[in-house]
């Protein structure tokens, strides 16, 4: 097997470029040789390598001359499949080298086959020392012959190629049989129906099926015991008590919200949206809060708390979308709706704030349209009386 390479010089980082072109870099060094850097092509050094792998030797053909090297090692990108370097190391066929040799299973174990046994093998490739042109391709081991379990192979049990020396452990494992593995889930029995069915038979048990499924039983001891069936009707209940317990807090504090909204004169379909996002939020909290009782899980109920907050955060954001700039003019001039007030050169009754305007009703019927920047910024006289109490008090004329 033949492999074309071209010289290079030592690229670092610079590498990467060849690597988008379709090249390779590598390395050859070993038996009097100082390390040269060269070029391959990737596809080409791969159809090689399926063939010969790491036992075979290539001939590297480099600048006019062919060199005989082995794959020494291949260094792999992390998350990209396909190499993007390569060791080849150098030999001289008159010396001996030392090789890592794979070992290849073949045929079948009995107790393998029947599904009652699992093969073990330690080791995946063999230690060994001999000449470049007598290594071996690969240690195949029939494992046919292990027709029990707990029959083994060991490295001394294996056939080695003349002229082939092991560097391992002649005691060291290959292959075993060892009994089939496996994973057993064994269902836990409460106490008290592991007492139950020590003093019954099998037989009466089923006999009397419908009374096992009873709620309560008594204990011998003079008490009472809960079974299962009654504890997860139980957290039921209380799940559907804390349910009630939810809507009746709703309902109060959809009002306590209404009635605070209304002293502040603000506008009726506020007030019923404010009312409906409120009995929402506390609706499902309370919904959540029942589920995670009856499933014994308080993962449900912090996500239920999780879901009301941005229902209110939503729920209040789109309440307050178009009036936030409204009441904060409502704090800071101490401005109600209803309010009788003089403006620059207008005089009437405020009938609506907004975000960016307030509406004012004149004494003629007319709505001024006024900025709230102004109001902020310009003096607002504000009267205590209505223009009819104003005219009974003024003098007749």
């Amino acid at each position: 097997m033949q492999l074309n390479a071209l010289l290079r010089q030592p690229l670092g980082k610079r590498s990467r470029r060849l690597l988008r072109e379709g090249k390779l870099p590598a390395i050859v060094y070993g038996h009097n040789t100082e390390p040269t850097p060269i070029t391959l092509d990737r596809l080409e050094f791969q159809k090689v390598y399926v063939k010969s792998g790491r036992t075979h030797l290539v001939d590297l053909a480099i600048d006019g001359r062919t060199e005989k090297v082995l794959v020494r090692e291949i260094q792999t990108h992390p998350r990209r499949l396909g190499p993007v370097h390569v060791d080849f190391y150098q030999v001289n066929l008159q010396e001996k080298i030392e090789v890592e040799v794979p070992v290849h299973l073949t045929g079948e174990s009995a107790p393998v086959k029947r599904g009652d046994g699992d093969i073990l093998q330690p080791i995946h490739s063999i230690r060994v020392e001999c000449l470049p042109s007598e290594i071996p391709e690969a240690f195949e081991v029939d494992i046919t012959p292990l027709e029990e379990i707990e029959m083994e192979l060991r490295i001394s049990d294996l056939s080695v190629p003349k002229g082939v020396t092991v560097l391992d452990e002649p005691t060291e494992l290959v292959v075993k049989i060892v009994h089939k593995r496996e994973l057993k889930i064994e269902e836990e029995v409460p106490a008290a129906r592991r007492g139950r069915s020590s003093r019954r038979g099998r037989s009466s048990r089923r006999g009397r099926g419908s009374r096992d499924r009873r709620m309560i039983a008594a204990a011998p001891s003079g008490g009472i015991t809960i079974e299962a069936g009654a504890t997860n009707l139980l957290f039921i209940a209380v799940g559907l008590i804390v349910l009630f317990a939810f809507l009746v807090a709703a309902r109060l504090a959809s009002r306590f919200a209404s009635d605070q909204l209304l002293k502040r004169h603000v506008r009726t379909e506020l007030v019923v949206i404010s009312r409906r996002v409120v009995t929402f939020v506390v609706i499902l909290l309370g919904l959540f809060a029942a589920i995670s009782f009856a499933v014994e899980s308080a993962n449900v109920a912090l996500f239920g708390l999780v879901l009301a907050t941005v229902v209110a955060a939503l729920g209040v954001q789109d309440l307050l979308r178009d009036y936030v700039s409204g009441y904060y003019l409502l704090l800071e001039r101490h401005i109600r709706v209803g309010d009788r007030i003089s403006f620059d050169t207008h005089t009437g009754i405020i009938s609506e704030v907004r975000l960016r305007v307030t509406l004012l009703k004149s004494d003629e019927g007319d709505v001024i349209v006024v900025p709230n920047s102004e109001l902020f910024t310009k003096p607002v006289r504000i009267h205590g009386v209505t223009p009819e109490q104003e005219a009974k008090k003024a003098p007749p004329g």
